[in-house]
């Protein structure tokens, strides 16, 4: 997958063709269908790992354009697992963004939780 991210034809022709992605967002249309019927957000958030599907900006794009009711925890700093540029993440992804996580990492690299805020 890493090859493709940074070109968003390109990546979702192989997550649409890639039987765990198709799976995860199946499962998420269901959960997200059932929130809203519930009153409840689903949500996913980038992740900062290379082997997942929403680890960079044009995963969470594929997610988010097949799945209408999901929406986004914007965490800034697991952009930089694929060095992509945060405000840019932030253009693309700020109409579906519900949540902003902070953290900080402490000098040995654990994930030190530095607040959250939820956007109005």
């Amino acid at each position: 997958m890493a090859p493709l991210v940074h070109h968003f034809e390109a990546l979702a022709d192989f997550l649409g063709q890639t039987e765990a992605a198709v799976r995860m967002r199946d499962g998420l249309r269901y959960a997200s269908e059932e929130g809203r019927v519930k009153g409840v957000a689903v949500t996913i958030e980038d992740f900062d790992d290379r082997k997942s599907t929403i680890s960079n900006i044009n995963g969470l794009r594929w997610y988010l354009e097949n799945v209408p009711e999901l929406a986004l925890i914007f965490d800034m700093g697991n952009f930089i697992t694929f060095g992509e540029d945060v405000l840019s993440a932030y253009d693309q992804l700020h109409a579906r963004i519900v949540h902003v996580h902070c953290k900080e990492r402490d000098s040995e690299g654990n994930s030190v939780t530095a607040g959250s805020g939820v956007i109005p």
